[in-house]
């Protein structure tokens, strides 16, 4: 059965002389492993297809056995800025591996697909700050992912909260004075980190990435996401120690 499916590349191996297996996720049926003939062919088309981060058409076949093989494809986004910049290149590659621990083979991976590409535009062509792009990308991941912070009020008194803390192990806010006696770590936001939280979590999600802090703010704000994701996925992200240690 052959099909032309829309994939972004996570990442790729080599396999046997001159073909690669890579890893797609898809909107339709989320992460798929492929066999991509002659990709590491000279001039072969297929090889810049392949290079993650890329987004491309491929045409699928897949056998009675269940493997997929591609012949063909079609490049889509290429993120042609993020090779410009070590930096940005880097975080793209976080990204793309916090995508490969959320997604699963055979669901449906939609709205994490138009998030991480969303996510590599704003970086490669928007040129928004590294920062503010991975921030936005780590809480709105969990929060699609089953793991949507409380952020509307403090979960202890109902209020608006006073000195908000966010809590790491269960994405709720409290107040400071509230806090005592909650289980787990608690980071402190500014209320106009708090503000920001809200607007990633609830906004729409072509503007997430459409709000300013500043520099202070946003870093405690991206020491609270980066913690919850951490935390909720349990899952240790090589590609983020490389970002951190070239930053």
């Amino acid at each position: 059965m052959t099909r032309v499916e829309n994939g972004l590349v996570l990442r790729q191996v080599r396999y046997k002389d001159a073909d690669r297996l890579i890893e797609l996720l898809t909107a339709e049926h989320g992460r798929i492993t492929v066999k991509v003939r002659g990709a590491l062919r000279k001039g072969s088309r297929m090889t810049v297809c392949t290079d993650p981060p890329v987004y491309a058409a491929f045409t699928l076949y897949e056998s009675g056995n269940g493997h997929i093989t591609a012949d063909e494809a079609e490049p889509l986004e290429l993120f042609f800025g993020l090779r410009e910049d070590l930096s940005r290149l880097s975080l793209a590659f976080y990204l793309t591996e916090v995508a490969t621990e959320l997604s699963e083979e055979g669901l449906s991976a939609d709205e994490l697909l138009r998030l991480t590409l969303n996510s590599l535009y704003a970086l490669s062509t928007l040129k928004k700050t590294c920062a503010l792009v991975k921030t936005a990308f780590e809480l709105r991941a969990a929060a699609i992912s089953g793991w949507e912070p409380t952020v509307d009020a403090c979960v202890e008194c109902g209020q608006e909260p006073k000195r908000p803390m966010f809590g790491v192990r269960d994405g709720a806010v409290r107040c400071a004075d509230c806090r005592t006696g909650a289980d787990g770590l608690h980071l402190p936001l500014s209320a106009t980190a708090l503000d920001a939280m809200r607007y990633i979590v609830y906004g729409d999600p072509k503007k997430i990435f459409s709000f300013r802090l500043p520099p202070d703010d946003l870093k405690c704000l991206s020491d609270a996401t980066e913690a919850y994701l951490l935390t909720q996925t349990e899952h240790h992200f090589r590609t983020l120690d490389y970002y951190k240690s070239i930053l």
